[in-house]
């Protein structure tokens, strides 16, 4: 199914806003960087840099710490699993966005025949971070949206699946019985786990990116 992204008149105008903005902190920057074409180029690039990475990390705290858990605790069970399979492809195509931008801007800043030690590092870091969320929007987050789908059919045919958060659906149990769900279950829990593990790889390689940048600050 095809990502439609619809932007209301509000998000609009906060985009255009934003962007804005960045044009006025052009201006507002010492000029001189920005006259050279070389010192501009780099300026540009660093920019690029700075907004994808810090993006995408921005985006991992909100889902990670806030949005998954306010959604968990406050929605019933079909409802969740609706709202997260709408918001997962978007969230994985996010960052298969970000993190490419990320990637291909360290590159054109540190060329490969360039690079010491630290930024071997930080290059492979950028590399498996994006490797693992390519990985997470073609094959994880597809299969945990299909299994979820034939999870919730199945507990709509018993009149289960209307709990909200940690509360237990007394009808669930009903449903351990049955084989085909039981498989679901099983397959559920083995793709969530591999979507943690790979969720945690990218957040902590977010972490070990971030210190390298704030060591390599010139100033605030």
């Amino acid at each position: 199914m095809p990502i439609k992204f619809e932007l209301p008149i509000t998000q609009t105008s906060h985009l255009v806003a934003f962007l804005c903005s960045i044009v006025v902190g052009i201006f507002l920057s010492p000029i001189g960087r920005w006259e050279m074409e070389e010192g501009g180029f780099k300026i540009a690039i660093r920019l690029f840099h700075l907004a994808s990475f810090s993006g995408w990390l921005g985006t991992q705290l909100w889902v990670t710490f806030f949005a998954g858990l306010t959604m968990f605790r406050l929605l019933p069970r079909h409802m969740f699993g609706y709202v997260q399979s709408k918001l997962f492809p978007k969230y994985f195509l996010l960052g298969t966005v970000l993190s490419s931008v990320s990637m291909v801007t360290f590159i054109i800043e540190h060329p490969f025949g360039s690079w010491d030690t630290q930024q071997t590092i930080q290059g492979s870091i950028l590399g498996v971070s994006l490797l693992t969320v390519i990985a997470s929007a073609i094959y994880i987050s597809p299969s945990i949206v299909k299994t979820i789908s034939e999870q919730h059919k199945i507990e709509k045919e018993e009149g289960a699946g209307q709990a909200v958060g940690k509360v237990e659906d007394e009808k669930l149990k009903v449903l351990k019985k049955n084989p085909k769900y039981v498989s679901l279950s099983k397959k559920f829990v083995r793709l969530h786990t591999f979507s943690t593990i790979a969720n945690l790889l990218t957040f902590c390689a977010q972490g070990v990116h971030l210190v390298y940048l704030a060591a390599n600050l010139v100033a605030l």
